[in-house]
């Protein structure tokens, strides 16, 4: 039962970022393969989650994705993120289906690869319609549009699934908006890897 738990926490996620950070790493098939059971298993535990309008419901438990300062953040889990629906636990998903879909390529698993890739583009699609600002170029992380953060717009953005519209946007945005909840060096990576895909 306890295994079950973690398989539906956040950081299973990335998790599944590493078994693909692993592979583009090393060339070892064979850990990876046997890896893929448990990386499956941790898609197939947030899918049972996704509500009726596609996005992923926070799992109960400890929603964790950054130590941030702000108060909206409780215990470094993000507005949504304790029982409702999170623009950033959507995104990280979505990155974590796309890392998915990839492992399942390179271990010849094209059926596998593609069934990944729709989840992906739903999840994306979903969340955009939701959490998309217009007015401020930003994806938000509440429902309500009320709270912003860098988490939200480097998963999106990391994802790539994100119209080229909506990616400048944000680009610019993402720089000169000075009410972003800010990342901690814990996610500084990917706020990094944002940086060097934007140039």
């Amino acid at each position: 039962a306890a295994s079950d738990v973690y398989k539906r926490q956040p950081f299973s996620l990335w998790w599944c970022g590493m078994v693909y950070d692993y592979a583009l790493w090393r060339d070892d098939a064979d850990f990876v393969r046997a890896r893929m059971p448990g990386v499956r298993a941790v898609v197939d535990a947030f899918l049972a989650y996704r509500s009726a309008d596609g996005l992923v419901v926070a799992p109960p438990g400890w929603n964790y994705v950054d130590w941030t300062t702000d108060p909206a953040w409780h215990r470094g889990v993000p507005p949504g993120g304790e029982g409702g629906v999170s623009g950033i636990l959507n995104w990280q998903f979505v990155l974590a289906l796309t890392y998915v879909a990839s492992l399942e390529d390179w271990l010849g698993e094209p059926e596998s690869a593609a069934r990944m890739r729709r989840y992906a583009e739903a999840v994306a699609q979903a969340t955009t319609a939701v959490f998309w600002n217009a007015e401020r170029g930003l994806f938000a992380d509440d429902v309500a549009g009320e709270h912003f953060s860098e988490h939200a717009q480097c998963l999106a953005l990391l994802s790539g699934l994100v119209d080229s519209d909506k990616q400048a946007r944000i680009a610019e945005n993402l720089l000169i908006a000075n009410d972003l909840t800010r990342a901690t060096i814990y996610f500084s990576h990917y706020l990094f890897e944002t940086y060097r895909m934007l140039g």
